[in-house]
């Protein structure tokens, strides 16, 4: 018996593609586009060959992209070359546009392949598109695959083989993905972080409360008035200015400077007579 015949995939259809257009009517459309700057021209140049990138998007339907969106990057593919189609220097449009239409395509190709993109110049897309048939290449006239090989057959330096073997050789894990068959946490949740550990956040909140404590007992070396203007000038979340806090006493805000300025002087003496196991204080990191 004959093996069976492989079943054939059927192309997508085509929206709205029409009719074919002749020599005269594509370079008179071309024309009115870049002279004119008559949209129903281009439009009518573009739908004319979208059909043509169907086929070319069909050569690609096994490089891991759907078909929408390989017939979505050849279309804008082909929309490039109608903006830039010269039909005075005799080529037909679908020779010009074929090269936009496949390079769009290659670009597709190389963006989803993997989640983190892997061709980040022209000759790690020449190396990723090109690889296997290079290798084939050397293959067959009974030389050695290497480095230096691939890189002479494929026309890049040494080292773009180097870097794009690397990253083809590299397995795609997924974060969410459960670290093994009996551990369903996922290997995301696993991977250490800069968060602080528990026993940071408890050390800073204990240090915390120790400011704190300290604060308060500073604040009672000093009289009412220092104490007011203490806390409206330095531990509340909107400061008050001298200018307020002088109507607020009936006293001119040079006054307020100069009280503020004795009530923080003794505070630091205060504070520096405090051991130095207590640890340093600010102001500014409080609010009381």
């Amino acid at each position: 018996m004959g093996q069976p015949k492989r079943r054939q995939e059927p192309r997508p259809e085509v929206p709205g593609r029409i009719g074919l257009l002749t020599v005269e009517e594509e370079q008179n459309l071309a024309r009115r586009w870049r002279t004119c700057g008559d949209r129903q021209a281009l439009t009518r140049l573009v739908q004319a060959h979208l059909g043509f990138v169907v086929r070319i998007a069909w050569t690609f339907r096994y490089g891991g992209s759907s078909m929408d969106d390989l017939i979505q990057e050849g279309n804008i593919g082909l929309s490039l070359a109608a903006n830039h189609f010269d039909p005075n220097r005799g080529a037909r449009f679908a020779t010009f546009a074929e090269r936009c239409i496949r390079s769009c395509l290659s670009d597709c190709i190389a963006r989803s392949y993997r989640q983190v993109r892997i061709c980040t110049t022209s000759s790690h897309r020449k190396v990723f598109f090109g690889l296997h048939r290079a290798r084939r290449a050397i293959e067959r006239r009974g030389e050695s695959v290497d480095g230096e090989s691939l890189a002479k057959e494929l026309g890049v330096r040494e080292e773009d083989v180097a870097v794009m073997m690397e990253r083809l050789a590299t397995r795609q894990v997924s974060l969410d993905a459960p670290r093994s068959e009996h551990d369903f946490r996922s290997i995301g949740a696993t991977l250490p972080t800069d968060d602080p550990t528990p026993e940071e956040l408890v050390g800073e909140a204990e240090f915390k409360d120790h400011q704190r404590r300290e604060l308060l007992a500073g604040l009672k070396v000093l009289d009412s008035r220092e104490r007011a203007i203490i806390r409206a000038r330095h531990l509340q979340q909107r400061l008050v200015t001298r200018v307020e806090l002088g109507r607020r006493f009936g006293i001119s805000h040079q006054w307020v400077e100069q009280l503020e300025a004795r009530a923080m002087k003794k505070l630091r003496e205060f504070f520096l007579e405090r051991t130095s196991e207590k640890g340093s204080l600010s102001l500014t990191s409080l609010e009381i």
